[in-house]
């Protein structure tokens, strides 16, 4: 609940792992959720994760489900961790 709103109603691992509301999103969990504009993630040079849609402004994601991926190896870890985010990291 917040200024009286009721966001979302569910056990904790479900608001933890589904969030309905980025706001609901940012009150559970430590360290807290991380949320990256989509403009900035792209200038990054990392691709989206299968699934945001093209009207999406930010990205959240928790800070475990983020992953390293040597040059090249991004669409074989995405495969085998479809639910993973990876960026690769340039030199």
């Amino acid at each position: 609940m917040m200024a009286g709103e009721l966001l979302q109603v569910g056990r904790p691992e479900r608001l933890y792992r589904d969030q309905q509301d980025l706001r609901v999103a940012e009150m559970i969990g430590s360290p807290k959720i991380n949320v990256v504009s989509r403009a900035h993630w792209i200038s990054l040079g990392a691709s989206l994760p299968p699934g945001i849609h093209g009207n999406t402004t930010h990205l959240a994601f928790r800070p475990e489900a983020v992953g390293i991926a040597a040059s090249g190896m991004e669409d074989s870890m995405a495969s085998s961790q479809a639910s993973r985010i990876s960026a690769p990291i340039s030199s």
